[in-house]
């Protein structure tokens, strides 16, 4: 969808001259959510976007801490009751 909307806008000759790595690659404990199976996921180096969301105010959320991050891999761990 984003090609297909955007096309070829984004500035190539500037992503050219900063040579960014794929966040995978750089950190190990990177994790995406997966929203079909509802858990976290570690990513792989060939995806192409990641989308980010953002909750303000007195929202309880999850915190991913080494001691729960086997538990929130499990699909259906960040299912809402």
């Amino acid at each position: 969808m984003c090609e297909t909307l955007h096309g070829q806008k984004r500035n190539k000759a500037m992503m050219r001259e900063h040579e960014v790595n794929h966040p995978v690659d750089e950190i190990p404990a990177f994790r995406l959510v997966d929203v079909i199976d509802n858990c976290l996921v570690r990513g792989v180096s060939k995806s192409k976007y990641a989308a980010l969301s953002y909750v303000w105010g007195g929202v309880k959320f999850i915190r991913t801490l080494k001691d729960n991050v086997g538990i929130l891999e499990q699909p259906g761990a960040l299912k809402l009751s």
